[in-house]
């Protein structure tokens, strides 16, 4: 049987890991010079990939809790995430963007994504902030 004040513990730890890493991949995006692309990326590329990671470890520690509403939970959810990143895409612009250093970036599919990864990373780092205050809240009133 599993232990619910150890799962609680896990999940907290978790939680606030996945905002460390978050604000940890944030802050350079306003530390670096903004005419840095590259690194731009990479620090939204490490976000996304951190959520993704933590996203699975935590689906995977929860599968073998008795009850099908956690898999429909995790359904939802994807089908959520799935349709957010559509719609960022859908919603991404493709004017052109002139660099620092005067070389111009046309390839639409690469502005699209930028764009689009951009989006997600704001989206699920506000997402996590809200859901960790709203059950902080919630925990002060049990």
């Amino acid at each position: 049987m599993v232990n619910p004040m150890k799962n609680k513990l896990f999940f907290t730890i978790i939680k606030f890991a996945l905002l460390i890493l978050g604000v940890a991949t944030l802050i350079p995006m306003f530390a670096i010079d903004i005419n840095s692309v590259d690194a731009l990326l990479y620090c939204v590329y490490g976000y996304i990939g951190i959520a993704v990671l933590v996203l699975l470890v935590m689906a995977v520690a929860n599968m073998g809790k008795s009850g099908g509403g956690m898999h429909l939970g995790l359904i939802v959810g994807g089908v959520i995430a799935v349709v957010a990143v559509v719609s960022y895409f859908v919603l991404a612009s493709t004017s052109s963007v002139t660099l620092a250093d005067g070389s111009v970036i046309t390839d639409e599919l690469v502005l699209k994504g930028t764009d689009t990864m951009l989006y997600t990373s704001y989206a699920a780092f506000a997402l996590l902030v809200l859901v960790m205050v709203f059950g902080e809240i919630r925990n002060s009133f049990k």
